[in-house]
Order: structure tokens, then sequence, then C-alpha cells
């Protein structure tokens, strides 16, 4: 063997393994980012089922004591917990009356980044 000859060694360089690390390190702050997107949804499709099952439980005993639109609502007849807070630490404001069709009973404060926590629609509740 000749005295310039060098073995290799079968090993990472320091560089391959900088620049390794530096990919690695990059996906998982983007594998974050698009969580971190993801778990704001969800807090909002909570929110929202939330305001869903306060609408029924609404329209359900409105329909069982024959109550009427404008009729003031007794919360602790209905059996919700209205001091419940939004997953994205939101504030729910309850209406103190029955609402019309096409109207919720219960909304969310949360100011959310280019969206609100609002249903599209409440049509089917």
């Amino acid at each position: 063997m000749k005295k310039n000859e060098k073995k290799y060694s079968g090993g990472f360089t320091f560089v391959e393994f900088v620049l390794l690390a530096s990919f690695v390190g990059l996906m998982t702050m983007l594998v974050f980012l698009v969580l971190g997107f993801d778990t704001e949804s969800i807090k909002k499709d909570q929110c929202i089922s939330f305001q869903k099952k306060v609408q029924v439980n609404v329209r359900s005993f409105q329909d069982k004591k024959n109550l009427n639109p404008g009729d003031k609502i007794d919360w602790s007849r209905i059996g919700m917990d209205i001091g419940q807070r939004c997953p994205s630490g939101g504030r729910y404001v309850f209406s103190d009356f029955i609402p019309s069709i096409g109207f919720p009973a219960c909304q969310c404060e949360y100011p959310c980044p280019g969206s609100t926590h609002h249903p599209i629609t409440t049509e089917g509740w």
C-alpha cells in the first residue's frame, strides 16, 4: 500500500453528519408546524360540536316542555354545563331565550385568526 492512499473506514464524515442532522431538524420542524395547524382545527371542530350538542338539547327541551321561540331558557333544567370553555380558550355565550329556527342557542367568542368558531349553518340541528 502506498503512503498517500487512505483506507475508507465506512463511517460518516463530519460534513455528511452535519447535513444529515440539519435535514432531520428541518423535517421535525415541518412536522410540528403541520401538527400545530391540525390541533387548532381539531379544537375548532370540538367547539362547533359542543355548540351543536347545546342546540340539540335546547330543541329537545323546547319540544318536551311545549315552549316557543322567545320563551325563557332555564339552563339548570336542560342539564348543560354552561360554565364550560371552548377548547381553544374562548368563552361560550348562552342565549337567555329559546332561539328561532336557524339561530344558535350558544355561540363561541374565540377570535380564531382567519376563521371563527361559528358553524356555517345550524340547519338540521
